[in-house]
């Protein structure tokens, strides 16, 4: 590569992270894009991220210090964001998740790590979990994999029917386009 693609995907990393939900009233001056265009946006940082992640592999030791520069840069970023990021630092790091969703879900410590988050407080892994499959096909076929839920213990099936009925709520109008709303 003649120049360095890692501000390209800085850059586009803090839109799709700019961008409002639906329910959110945008901050002034901020960028509004609509959920067809976040769609075409993760689509261009998922492609990008790829085929930089494809000459990373080939050469780990030539990029490390600017892979270290982009998950130095993405850490301000929110941690979904960050999903679309791993195939260009490939094995360098793990997925990092708001320690809630690994109260919920039985997930392997060599790939997953549980961050400390705010916004994400006990009760929260639900939340969490939908909005990790809201990411990708990928990731949505994980968490059901890894979903721990005891099905014999009728007061956890009833918590967690009442928690992801929340969950769903509160993702379904920022993971689906705007058409069919209308």
């Amino acid at each position: 590569m003649s120049c360095s693609p890692f501000p390209l995907l800085y850059c586009l990393a803090q839109l799709l992270n700019n961008c409002s939900r639906c329910w959110e009233q945008p901050v002034e001056g901020s960028t509004v894009l609509s959920v067809e265009h976040k769609g075409l946006l993760i689509s261009i940082l998922t492609t990008l991220g790829k085929a930089v992640g494809k000459e990373v592999a080939l050469a780990p030791g030539t990029w490390s210090r600017a892979i270290s520069w982009l998950y130095g840069k993405a850490e301000e970023l929110d941690w979904t964001v960050r999903f679309h990021l791993k195939e260009v630092w490939g094995e360098h790091f793990k997925y990092e998740v708001p320690s809630s969703l690994m109260a919920v879900c039985e997930l392997s410590e060599q790939e997953w790590s549980g961050l400390v988050l705010p916004h994400y407080g006990q009760g929260t892994g639900l939340l969490a979990w939908v909005e990790c499959c809201c990411i990708s096909d990928h990731f949505q076929a994980a968490m059901l994999d890894s979903l721990s839920l005891n099905l014999l213990n009728s007061d956890e099936v009833l918590m967690f029917s009442k928690g992801l009925m929340v969950a769903v709520l509160q993702t379904l109008p920022w993971c689906t386009t705007a058409t069919l709303w209308l």
